[in-house]
């Protein structure tokens, strides 16, 4: 493995690249690089003949509100503080020009100081590093609060899973907005524990532009090719994103399906049942005799795994044809879906 990992491996679900630099791997593959769950969403066969005419045509506003609605209501959130993105990613990239001050993205406007965890989703660490903000680091992110303009928290955490309550994070937001400083939230695994998404309390008077709320649609629904996720904010923050986007950053299909998927509660309600029995056992294999693996931490769609020699254990799986997550700069770390 090189010390530094090219972009098309930087995340998981690169499966092209990685059985190409292990041709004798016996197929099929088993993908465990990402943490997406395997029960994607469905039947998906009600779009039918209306896919090809959805496609047909540009985006509607009144396709654009029904997801919006569907989400909001899903999450307990206010329409108006609800923005359906094209994946998180992208929200993630353009944040520091979108929450400049002045200037319009001038180094005056940016966040000077921002809070990241040592060990979380690299993209938003990449994101503030570009945008020439200096980043301060822990292991326990929250703890940086009183330090920064910005403060970003995955929760829970990819890949650690740690997760930190509903209380404790508006605890840290008040902090932070009494000084006019700035909470994101990344919740791409939150539809797992929903109880304690702060979902509800983004874009509200009190929270004004002091919170940013991050939702994945992908992870949870098993559809990370939709590209579908939403960005909770302040109406001023969102309209700011909108006039960067243009008219038509998500299609038809995406919209129309996303709907139908925030709508089916029942759906969300038997997956969250059922990953848990499903995570529960395998972690039980895991953690028994002979394999008697360390589970460094977990959620019901991945474990992170500590092992001596991780990077060499991600090889030997890979010439198995099984394909795992890993960190060269983390080399004893190791997840599994």
């Amino acid at each position: 493995m090189p010390s530094s990992l090219p972009l098309s491996l930087s995340h998981g679900g690169a499966l092209d690249i990685v059985r190409a630099a292990f041709p004798q791997a016996p197929e099929p593959w088993l993908d465990l690089s990402t943490g997406v769950n395997p029960h994607a969403y469905g039947p998906l066969d009600f779009m039918g003949a209306d896919a090809a005419a959805l496609l047909a045509h540009l985006p509607t506003r009144a396709q654009f509100d029904a997801c919006r609605d569907a989400m909001a209501k899903a999450w307990g959130a206010a329409p108006q503080a609800v923005c359906p993105i094209p994946g998180s990613e992208l929200f993630i990239r353009h944040l520091p020009l979108l929450l400049a001050k002045s200037g319009e993205g001038s180094a005056a406007g940016r966040a000077r100081r921002v809070g990241v965890a040592r060990f979380s989703y690299a993209d938003h660490q990449q994101a503030w590093r570009a945008a020439g903000s200096e980043l301060l680091c822990a292991d326990n992110v929250v703890e940086l609060a009183d330090d920064v303009d910005v403060l970003v928290v995955v929760n829970p955490d990819n890949p650690t899973g740690r997760l930190y309550a509903r209380d404790e994070l508006l605890a840290v937001h008040r902090r932070l907005a009494a000084r006019g400083g700035t909470l994101i939230v990344d919740e791409a695994y939150m539809d797992l524990t929903p109880q304690h998404s702060l979902a509800p309390m983004a874009g509200g008077e009190r929270a004004g532009e002091g919170l940013v709320v991050l939702r994945s649609t992908g992870k949870f629904y098993g559809l990370a090719g939709l590209r579908l996720g939403a960005a909770l904010a302040a109406p001023e923050l969102l309209r700011r994103w909108r006039r960067f986007v243009g008219c038509w950053p998500l299609s038809p299909l995406t919209l129309t399906l996303g709907t139908r998927i925030y709508q089916d509660e029942q759906w969300a309600k038997d997956m969250r049942r059922r990953l848990s029995r499903e995570a529960s056992a395998f972690r039980r294999e895991l953690e028994a005799p002979p394999a008697a693996i360390r589970l460094r931490g977990a959620t019901d769609l991945f474990f992170l795994l500590q092992q001596k020699n991780a990077l060499r254990l991600w090889r030997h799986l890979a010439q198995q044809g099984i394909y795992t997550r890993c960190w060269p700069r983390h080399p004893q770390m190791l997840r599994l879906a």
